[in-house]
């Protein structure tokens, strides 16, 4: 005969199993992602995994403490083999569904150094290319994880064969229940503390390193997914936050008009400017980092892998910013930054998801209020994380995604599941380029340089695909070649003297990142090549907020706008100049050889390399810029039309 088994002891059992599975999941991001906590100490690790569990037992309890109680229910019925049955196999549906997220962040983790965060509400966007990054590029892992499933279901089996014992009496067994109730509730909530805890809460040692290994991938896929709350916290006064704010955005021709706007204002156009209208070209490359590119190489002593000879052709004839940063970590937060010149702040709905409902200073609306044709073509699915709906609404009149655009390459099959090459998008885009009969604005999205990283064949595979890294550098390689053949055909066109090319990418690819050094999270390169752009280095500080105010500014566009940035060539007092990056539930700050980072709670990493900036200034500014955005954010007050004539308040 079988002996009974206490339930007491079984669900013992069962969060001892799930605490081990987070524990394993804990250290693996350890060992893997050594670098990244390097720089805690002996107690902070600990502190790291001993913290860890309360968030842990969290995520446990929140999916199976409910069904863990039913399980000790007093009755027969309760301690069948078929009642007991369906909540051991949920319990382990639930295990497999963590190790599954766990892995994925794992993963996730090599490529933004952090755990998923509020793009996971962006899967749904592209469906059909993660199932197809599944199933192609992780075919040999999603196998083995489907066999230890089944082998595990086994052990599980067999770790609960007992049958339930059912208790003598009653009363106290649902009096324990009362107990573990309210233990669940508690527990759940992550302790007794005045609020549930959240994602934030695992940074209270103040660092981020230490935040990153107390958390854990299905916490913070959890909370992130079902949305986090907009951090509406008043740090200082908002005139001193709108004042420290327009100090670092504000350029000598730009007035204010509207204190319920704090950054609506005007853009006088230059006296002494030409009054032809010039065509403006912006390509936003997919994962196009600066530690790639040789130039950038060079400087740091390291060894040029030559796969961009024609993107380094280029700088020789245009302006290339050399301390340039994206505004986040994905490719919306970067779409954001550019059209729209707005960050996506924690707690805010990405541009396709829901920020959209604001009304935004929108660069395309503002080419065609100077009689602009706008144009939008981007080599994944037209549907693709909504873009088709963004750029509508950003205010283009033309929107081409792969199903619209024509193979450019010869006997070269295109994309099977998620695009065409960057090579057919970029011909695309030159043939539409040279039918327009007015000036225009073109936005250019390519993805060649996704991950997976596939090349159209061989002849650009010139790193053994060995590893991603290699991978990535094959596609960058193909990426830049359609990037020069773009170029070489624009040359032949009446547009191409008239236009004004803006090279950038959207985010990081992740690779080389430097541990302990957050520029490089966001490092990436900006070259202006086009008709009165004057070549050279430009070692100033920017971002993706910044390029809006520059388009108007060199295209000399008399208009009103709300951008979180100000022009590239506005040379007053450049180093007040700062770059603000979006890292999931982080906000980080850059200002000449300084940065810092902030969870909106308390600071976190910083590093002050100018003599003039202080650990406490760059927070404050950090803070102001927060506050006046997320306020402008949720009371609708970014930007609003506003007749030419209006009469202007104090630029201050």
């Amino acid at each position: 005969m079988i002996p009974k088994q206490n339930a007491y002891i079984r669900i013992a059992l069962i969060i001892g199993v799930f605490l081990a599975l987070f524990f394993i999941g804990r250290l693996a991001l350890f060992i893997i992602y050594n670098n990244n906590f390097s720089e805690l100490s002996l107690n902070q690790i600990l502190f790291g995994f001993i913290h860890g569990i309360r968030f842990d037992a969290s995520i446990i309890i929140t999916f199976i403490g409910i069904p863990l109680l039913f399980m000790c229910l007093p009755h027969r019925w309760a301690a069948s083999r078929i009642w007991q049955g369906l909540i051991l196999w949920f319990a382990y549906l639930v295990l497999i569904g963590f190790t599954f997220l766990m892995i994925g962040d794992l993963i996730y983790f090599g490529f933004v150094q952090r755990h998923a965060g509020p793009e996971i509400t962006l899967i749904t966007g592209d469906m059909e290319l993660m199932l197809d990054m599944l199933l192609n590029e992780h075919r040999i892992a999603l196998i083995i994880f489907v066999v230890a499933t089944i082998t595990g279901g086994l052990f599980w089996r067999r770790l609960f064969i007992k049958k339930m014992a059912t208790p003598q009496r009653s009363l106290p067994r649902y009096g324990m229940i009362v107990i573990m109730f309210l233990a669940i509730i508690i527990i759940g909530r992550g302790g007794l503390q005045y609020k549930p805890a959240r994602i934030s809460d695992a940074f209270i040692s103040g660092s981020t390193a230490s935040g990153y290994l107390t958390l854990n991938g299905p916490f913070a896929i959890f909370h992130s997914a079902r949305g986090t709350r907009p951090v509406t916290k008043t740090f200082m006064p908002q005139p001193e936050a709108v004042m420290l704010l327009r100090q670092q955005i504000t350029t000598p021709n730009e007035k204010y008009i509207d204190d319920d706007y704090p950054l609506l204002r005007t853009a006088a156009v230059h006296p002494n400017a030409k009054t032809n209208k010039p065509n403006v070209v912006i390509f936003l490359l997919e994962s196009w980092d600066a530690i790639h590119l040789d130039y950038f190489r060079k400087q740091q002593g390291l060894k040029p892998y030559s796969v961009t000879p024609n993107f380094d052709a280029l700088v020789e004839k245009g302006r290339l910013y050399t301390h340039f940063y994206a505004a986040g970590m994905r490719s919306m937060d970067g779409i954001a930054g550019i059209l729209a010149a707005i960050p996506t702040l924690p707690g805010t709905p990405y541009i396709g998801t829901g920020m959209a409902q604001n009304r935004l200073s929108y660069l395309a609306e503002f080419a065609k209020e100077q009689d602009y044709s706008t144009l939008f073509l981007q080599s994944s699915k037209r549907g693709s994380f909504r873009l088709d709906s963004v750029a509508a609404k950003a205010g283009f009149e033309t929107y081409l995604g792969a199903e619209d655009i024509l193979p450019a390459h010869k006997n070269v099959p295109e994309k099977e599941k998620w695009g065409v090459w960057d090579y057919s998008t970029f011909m695309m885009a030159g043939k539409l380029f040279a039918e327009q009969q007015k000036p225009f604005l073109g936005f250019i999205f390519s993805s060649s340089t996704h991950n997976p990283w596939r090349v159209p064949a061989k002849q650009w595979q010139k790193f053994p695909e060995r590893n991603e890294q290699n991978k990535y550098l094959n596609s960058l390689y193909y990426s830049d070649w359609a990037l020069g053949q773009f170029m070489a055909e624009a040359k032949k066109h009446q547009y191409f003297d008239n236009t004004i090319f803006i090279i950038t990418g959207d985010h990081i690819s992740g690779f080389e990142m430097k541990q302990n050094h957050l520029p490089s999270r966001y490092h990436i390169p900006l070259l202006i090549v086009g008709p009165g752009i004057k070549p050279g280095l430009d070692h100033r500080i920017g971002s993706q907020l910044d390029i809006t105010p520059t388009v108007i500014d060199i295209a000399n566009w008399k208009t009103t706008h709300s951008s979180v940035g100000r022009s590239l060539f506005d040379n007053t007092d450049i180093k007040r100049r700062a770059a603000l990056g979006i890292n999931g539930h982080i906000v980080d700050i850059i200002q000449d050889k300084s940065w810092l980072s902030h969870n909106l709670k308390q600071r976190l990493d910083a590093h002050i390399g100018n003599k003039n900036i202080t650990t406490d200034k760059l927070e404050k500014q950090l803070l102001a810029t927060h506050q006046v955005v997320m306020k402008g954010i949720l009371e609708n007050k970014i930007y609003r039309k506003i007749p030419q004539k209006t009469a202007s308040i104090s630029p201050k």
